[in-house]
């Protein structure tokens, strides 16, 4: 019958592919401890402890205290001392900005304004802003989504005064008439202020550089506009006004003028002449200073921080303004719209319990706990542009969540000014759970009439010009979501905008080796992973080279030549090394089954639907060519192909030698021969099994010296028998391996090294000739593990040496002492590294190649909704480096093979990082 552990093997196959690697332990161990992490700290994912040490010193401090790790552009996080909350406050524009590209690389804001090399810049913002020092005619350059813009000026400009974040260029239009340009945390604003009344009508001509996209056109009424280079609106019709002392403070107070403003000059080189009305400005009611704003979107720089509309002024928003104003007096009604980046940040998926928008009330109709019918917060439900929306083109609404306040402070009464809440708990929770998109905030009037009900608050932009602070604020007490931090391997695992500090989501996974839909889910709500991640590449498919020797010259340095260096000492002279192929080989069981023809050889405890059955492997080699040989070394070796199950403390399979005869058509179950446990061997998997999700793929070896030499001493060799270590245990452990009648991968064999004191060589060894005899074995040769490359290449991997004083030596020796590297992400990189740029032949040694894949440590919430629903990107990349693996496939090692690796170590990194080693989805 057919082992059902073959089928469902099969099936495996069929639907995840091959089962891959999982950690670090040594088919055959070595004296020597691996660098990868163990224990709990190793067994999955690990977290940043950086908010536990923040809840611990809010706790004894009674304070809150900053997690700067989960602080964002525009978030501040801060961890309670109740030891299991956070609280956060959200700006609307940027309060710091990356400095690096590691997650800790923030600083903040600081928009003052210096002077260097006859360029003043802002001291630290988003984005670029150059200003003139007065001389030339470009008044300011910006650096916009869609490349550089600027403003230039017709004449010369004066040397600016300069006063924290903001440039005076007095008298630069007429005498009386400044130009004042302001720098913002991700744009600026520009004001042409009239001081004084002028004597002769005013003309300001502002020369526009624009992006190569962008052009200008005019609408049918004529009214400048910028369009994209498909020609559509990139921005509002240029429609500007003018504002006098007094409207600038309270609706409907002051005086409100017309200005005119048209295009001069090219599409592409346009010049916005800007006139206002002389009548208005002779005015004698109006009162000076007045004030004409140029929105910085006529360059395709505008803001969407925050912004206000009136249906008095139905295609203006006020994104440059400082001040917002929501609710109706006799002019009209005002809309303020507030955006504010949940989804990208560490709320995200958090409980919610409490959420209030915090806004400065410094102008109200009046003051009072009951002021009108107040203004309420509603969740926007659309996306917008300011730069483009009208007041018939406003985004959409709900009400659901919306929030009220009555009261009203204003600085024209006793009261003063102050700050209005309103909790908007369901709104914000609604955006953490990502069912809803974080469009903003829409604040209006509860009734919209003429009855007076206005407030007038502080903008982000006048936040920077009041040393209280007080622009528009989220703050929000919050339970996190639980974060993972874990570690991915491959060059094709992120999006690219991951390496410049852009969030991801856990479909990015998807493309990445290693990782299924299970382990993803898992990996999310639980911040576990089952086990070992299937992998696209794996040892079933791998077909073993007909020969080990390399098709290239081999230019190694040669004594005396640049480059050469010495070999460690060797062994004495004299000896050989055999690889002896399987003669016969069967594997049967406790059910009666015998498998005399399988392409699979089974050993171990299987459980089907009953008691464990126990399986056994029985293997025979033709010795005779050791008889008086003095023998060193031996090994089986035997390529694993199918695990199932763990098994419990000890498990593993053991060989034994059997001490009477057999033939593969005559032996079963009760008529097996007899063993004795001299000299027994047991090994376990290479890798360790966790989860009952054992890896596969891999070389098994067993040293069997002990019974080598029992054979070349003239006892007599019947073979050997695999079975479990231990065959009375009650957990499942089953592994399957190629068998001699396999078509692909390696087959089972014996390799034995002896010495011999005749001077002619064995006349079965495979390898060299009286001439050329095969190297001995050198010091760090023993084979601890081999596997093929995604070529299907064989990779070995030797015990090495490696020598502190000259940082000489090879293999998995040096890998691990001088840089850190475990040979498991020195397996990976070999298994997945691409052809071109990431595996490619040396040029000084040709039989030298160098692996290198990318390895990057990224962090990622766990959610309790399932993780589809979110459409907003929550991942984030922590760090990232690149591993290089140089293996030599020269075949001049005393087994017959290459040489294998030489080293592996991170890029530009003496000693490699822990989480290095700590990869979730090795090959």
């Amino acid at each position: 019958m057919p082992h059902a552990a073959t089928l469902f093997g099969a099936l495996l196959i069929v639907l995840i592919g091959s089962v891959p690697v999982w950690a670090n332990v040594q088919a055959e161990p070595s004296s020597r401890e691996s660098t990868r992490a163990t224990g709990e700290e190793g067994a999955g994912p690990v977290r940043n402890p950086d908010t536990e040490l923040a809840w611990a010193q809010a706790k004894k401090s009674g304070e809150r205290v900053e997690v700067a790790s989960r602080n964002s552009e525009f978030t501040t996080v801060w961890a309670n001392p109740d030891g299991k909350t956070l609280s956060a406050t959200l700006s609307t524009e940027p309060v710091r900005v990356r400095t690096g590209k590691s997650s800790g690389d923030w600083q903040p804001v600081d928009t003052t304004l210096i002077e260097t090399n006859g360029v003043i810049k802002p001291r630290r913002v988003k984005g670029q802003l150059a200003l003139s020092s007065g001389e030339g005619k470009r008044l300011l350059t910006v650096m916009t989504s869609k490349g550089e813009a600027g403003i230039d000026w017709p004449g010369d400009l004066p040397r600016p005064q300069l006063h924290k974040d903001t440039a005076t260029y007095t008298d630069a239009v007429t005498p009386g008439t400044d130009l004042v340009v302001r720098a913002l945390p991700e744009s600026f604003s520009l004001h042409v202020v009239i001081r004084e009344r002028p004597k002769v009508p005013l003309a300001v001509r502002l020369p526009l550089a624009l992006p190569e996209s962008m052009t200008y056109g005019r609408t049918k009424d004529g009214k400048p506009q910028l369009l994209t280079s498909g020609r559509t609106a990139a921005a509002r019709p240029v429609v500007t006004e003018m504002l006098d002392a007094a409207a600038g403070s309270s609706p409907g107070k002051g005086r409100i003028g017309d200005t005119d403003a048209r295009l001069a000059g090219s599409a592409t080189d346009p010049t916005l002449v800007i006139e206002p009305d002389a009548k208005f400005l002779a005015d004698h009611t109006v009162r000076y200073p007045v004030t004409i704003a140029a929105d910085p979107v006529w360059v395709g720089a505008g803001l969407d921080a925050d912004t206000f509309m009136c249906s008095n002024g139905p295609t203006t928003t006020q994104i440059a303004s400082t001040y917002l104003r929501a609710g109706s007096n006799s002019q009209g009604h005002c809309r303020v719209y507030l955006r504010f980046l949940v989804s990208d940040t560490d709320i995200a998926g958090g409980k919610i319990l409490n959420a209030d928008l915090q806004m400065w009330n410094w102008r109200s109709t009046t003051c009072g706990s009951a002021v009108g019918s107040g203004i309420v917060a509603r969740m926007v439900t659309s996306s917008f542009n300011p730069a483009t929306f009208t007041w018939a083109t406003q985004p959409t609404t709900t009400q659901t969540g919306q929030a009220a306040n009555q009261a009203a402070y204003s600085d024209t009464c006793s009261w003063g000014e102050g700050q209005l809440i309103h909790s908007v708990e369901q709104i914000v929770q609604a955006w953490a759970d990502g069912t809803t998109p974080d469009h903003g905030l829409l604040l209006r009037g509860v009734v919209e009439n003429t009855t007076p009900n206005y407030r007038q608050y502080v903008s982000a932009e006048r936040n920077h010009a009041d040393p209280r602070g007080h622009a528009p604020q989220l703050f929000v007490q919050y339970e996190p979501v639980k974060r993972v931090s874990f570690a991915v391997a491959g060059d094709e695992s992120l999006p690219a905008g991951a390496l410049e500090g852009a969030p991801f989501t856990f479909e990015n996974f998807y493309g990445l080796p290693g990782f299924t839909t299970e382990n993803l889910d898992r990996l999310r709500e639980t911040g576990e992973l089952p086990g070992p991640l299937p992998s696209q590449e794996g040892g079933e498919d791998w077909t073993q080279p007909a020969t080990h020797e390399p098709s290239i010259p081999h230019t190694r340095p040669q004594p005396g030549e640049p480059g050469y260096e010495e070999d460690p000492p060797t062994d004495p002279p004299g000896q050989q090394t055999v690889t002896l192929p399987v003669e016969a080989d069967l594997w049967l069981d406790d059910s009666g089954y015998v498998g005399g023809d399988s392409e699979t050889l089974w050993a171990g405890l299987y459980s089907f639907s009953g008691p464990l059955v126990r399986e056994r492997t029985y293997l025979s080699f033709d010795t005779s060519q050791l008889s008086g040989k003095t023998v060193t070394n031996a090994r089986l070796e035997l390529q694993n192909s199918y695990a199932f199950g763990c098994g419990g403390a000890g498990a593993g399979l053991k060989v034994r030698r059997v001490v009477s005869d057999w033939t593969p058509d005559s032996v079963n179950w009760a008529n097996q021969p007899s063993t004795t446990e001299g000299g027994a061997a047991v090994a376990t998997d290479p890798l360790p099994c966790t989860a009952d999700s054992p890896s596969t793929g891999d070389g098994w070896t067993w040293s069997l010296t002990d019974m080598a030499k029992a054979w070349a001493s003239g006892q007599p060799n019947h073979g050997l028998v695999l079975s479990a270590a231990d065959e009375s245990a009650a957990a499942e452990y089953d592994r399957g391996f190629l068998s001699s009648r396999t078509t692909e991968g390696e087959k089972p064999k014996l390799v034995v090294t002896y010495t011999d004191d005749s001077s002619a060589p064995a006349s079965k060894a495979r390898h060299g000739t009286a001439a050329d005899p095969w190297p001995v074995e050198e010091r760090g040769d023993k084979l601890v593990q081999f596997w093929p490359d995604r070529d299907n290449k064989r990779i070995n991997l030797r015990e090495g040496w490696y020598d502190y004083r000259t940082g000489d030596g090879f293999g998995m020796t040096k890998m691990e002492d001088k840089h850190g590297l475990d040979w498991t992400v020195a397996r990976t990189v070999t298994r997945r590294a691409l052809a071109g740029t990431g595996k490619y032949q040396q040029v000084e040694d040709p039989w030298r190649w160098n692996y290198e894949l990318n390895l990057r440590l990224v962090d990622c919430p766990l959610f309790s909704l399932p993780w589809e629903s979110h459409d907003h990107p929550k991942c984030k990349l922590l760090d990232s480096t690149r591993v290089r693996v140089v293996v030599d496939f020269s075949g001049r090692k005393y087994d017959g093979s290459n040489i294998g690796i030489i080293t592996g170590h991170c890029i530009g990194q003496g000693f490699c990082l822990p989480w290095v080693n700590m990869i979730e989805n090795p090959a």
